[in-house]
């Protein structure tokens, strides 16, 4: 393109502008990013202005006075026209259509902040969080995980930018009033103060609190009866007290569309009510009595090799059940004469390949979509917005209080995280233990079959 773009959402990798200054052109993941907030219709737009990330001008040629809004997933939104102030839509009619734009980035937004703990490392878990700032700049719960989850990995100077953009987005006017904003304003941040002190992280966990206990009072009176016994559901899960298995039942019923992440743990979920643990046990001390008769030495003790990586943890129990099946194979032994162990190594193999994040991404979609088809009124939706945002900075405050940021020197870590660290002696917020997950009672069998070997 030649024309100046402004971003909904996160740049488009695919697409180029040119500089008119450097007369180079820069694709939209390695270009400048500017925070842009526009006020088209009775709407505000939080987007990207697009720069050189040479000499930091705006890319494209101003001098038409246009610009194209773009999204990565719904392609040219609109045309603006910039020769006027505030800049307006050429055609009012791709209002609906930007606002649609809007709503998805945002869903990917907090799609993000759901999963942001199934990431093994800090900066990692930082890094959906940057991603999720990207998708929804006009989001000020995704600041808050930059902000705080960099202060808690012990880099100060990413945090207090990602406070002052916070500080900056919660004191435009009107704003305090978008769900999820009213809790964090409570912070009092102004643009020129990049701190986050325990004292403020301390009263951000009480105010959630009232706010929690409040929501509560206001989705009895507003609520309709479908609405809130879903609701109620998704809170006991969010508090651990319905497990995977059955909340995956609630949030896709029979008959619904399902992902890959979603339709495999069902399916392995079918499979584990179907197994008989104890015949497992017995198939498998049989199959393997046979399989050692007829493999050669070398492959007895290469069997014996994996058996004990297993068990070390070096590799994982797929792993080590595929290669069982393919040694049977080779020496045609027939699986199907131990059919209990043979499904158990169907299941093993299927539940240990779901992707953690795309799973717990999933039943983020499919609740925020039973809402969707409860939800009646204008009042009910900003309920639950404002519920569901609370929750996700409770999360967020749980994970940086559990989590060691340690990637630094010990001095380094210690000076940067003292705020979090004296705010997990001063608060005992240790969740209830919730009952045992599918995985820990797959971990429990498991630890339970190589027992009696």
């Amino acid at each position: 393109m030649t024309v100046p773009v402004v971003s909904i959402g996160r740049p488009d990798g695919r697409l180029t502008v040119s500089c008119e200054v450097c007369g180079v052109f820069a694709c939209g993941g390695c270009a400048k990013r500017d925070a842009l907030r526009l006020r088209l219709g009775d709407i505000d737009v939080f987007a990207w202005r697009l720069a050189c990330p040479l000499c930091g001008s705006v890319l494209g040629d101003p001098q038409p006075h246009h610009a194209v809004l773009h999204s990565a997933h719904f392609g040219s939104l609109a045309v603006l026209d910039t020769s006027v102030t505030p800049w307006q839509l050429e055609n009012e009619r791709a209002l609906d259509h930007l606002i649609h734009a809007l709503a998805h980035h945002d869903a990917i937004a907090l799609r993000l902040l759901c999963v942001f703990n199934t990431q093994s490392s800090v900066p990692g878990v930082i890094r959906l969080s940057e991603m999720a700032v990207e998708e929804s700049p006009g989001e000020g719960v995704t600041w808050l995980y930059v902000a705080l989850l960099c202060a808690k990995v012990g880099y100060p100077f990413a945090s207090r930018a990602a406070l002052k953009e916070l500080a900056a987005l919660i004191n435009d006017a009107g704003m305090d009033q978008r769900p999820g904003l009213a809790a964090i304003r409570h912070l009092e941040l102004t643009a020129n103060d990049g701190s986050l002190d325990n004292s403020r992280v301390e009263d951000l966990f009480n105010r959630l609190t009232g706010f929690d206990e409040q929501l509560v009072d206001q989705t009895r009176k507003a609520f309709n009866r479908s609405l809130m016994q879903y609701h109620n559901l998704v809170r006991s899960y969010f508090d651990g007290n319905v497990p995977p298995n059955e909340a995956v039942k609630q949030f896709f019923p029979a008959g619904t569309s399902t992902t890959p992440a979603i339709s495999d743990y069902l399916t392995a979920q079918s499979l584990e009510e179907s197994i008989d643990f104890a015949e497992v046990n017995a198939e498998r001390e049989r199959f393997i009595t046979v399989l050692t008769s007829v493999v050669s030495d070398d492959e007895v003790t290469e069997l014996v090799a994996e058996a004990l990586a297993q068990r070390l943890g070096q590799i994982s129990e797929s792993d080590y059940y595929k290669y069982l099946w393919q040694l049977a194979e080779k020496n045609e032994v027939n699986l199907s004469e131990y059919p209990q162990f043979e499904a158990y190594l169907q299941y093993v193999s299927l539940a240990n390949n779901i992707a953690n994040e795309a799973f717990h991404g999933d039943m983020w979609n499919g609740l925020r979509v039973g809402y969707d088809a409860k939800i009646q009124t204008a009042e009910e939706r900003f309920l639950v917005e404002e519920a569901l945002r609370v929750r996700l900075i409770a999360r967020l405050l749980h994970f940086c209080q559990s989590r060691s940021g340690a990637t630094r020197s010990q001095e380094t870590s210690a000076a940067r995280s003292e705020w979090l660290e004296a705010l997990a002696k001063e608060i005992d917020v240790t969740p209830e233990k919730p009952p045992p997950s599918f995985w820990q009672r797959l971990a429990s069998f498991w630890r339970r079959l190589f027992s009696k070997r």
